[in-house]
């Protein structure tokens, strides 16, 4: 490759610029969709063309990508390579899961409600128990077959 060649293909001015999508004006918000569409730099610079001062057309170059991702917005992030099923995908659990199109990410189709607050009855009509209210039954068993209480243990 020639400096010529290799200058050529820097500036890209043999490149066909009839597909590119013509700005005066890239945000932020332009490159974060591009790369989670998974546009990597050089695609980038391929999509957008801009108009010079006098009204020609130019393809955007390297060096004006890599300035734009200098933004503090847009440093360090890289184009999105997740890897997208084309088909439903059934598991071994019943609930079937479903591909999303180009989302990537699956979402399951019937989630069954969560249950906060279990129903269990309440022996004393939901009032506060007293000492006396206990059964031995409520009373959890340890292991040595001993039960537990709350009594301060003293330490002799």
């Amino acid at each position: 490759m020639g400096v010529d060649a290799k200058n050529a293909a820097d500036t890209g001015e043999d490149r066909d610029l009839t597909k590119c999508e013509i700005v005066s004006e890239v945000t932020v918000e332009m490159i974060l969709n591009d790369l989670a569409h998974g546009r990597s730099r050089t695609k980038i610079a391929a999509r957008y063309a801009y108009k010079d001062s006098d009204g020609e057309l130019k393809p955007f170059e390297k060096w004006m990508v890599d300035e734009m991702f200098k933004d503090p917005a847009l440093v360090g992030k890289t184009p999105f390579k997740g890897r997208i099923i084309p088909f439903t995908f059934k598991g071994s659990v019943d609930s079937p899961v479903k591909s999303l199109g180009n989302v990537g990410t699956i979402e399951r189709t019937d989630v069954p409600e969560e249950n906060t607050t279990p129903e269990t009855p309440n022996a004393n009509n939901g009032e506060e128990p007293t000492d006396g209210d206990f059964e031995a039954a409520d009373t959890p068993q340890l292991e040595d077959g001993g039960t537990q209480t709350n009594d301060p243990i003293e330490v002799g």
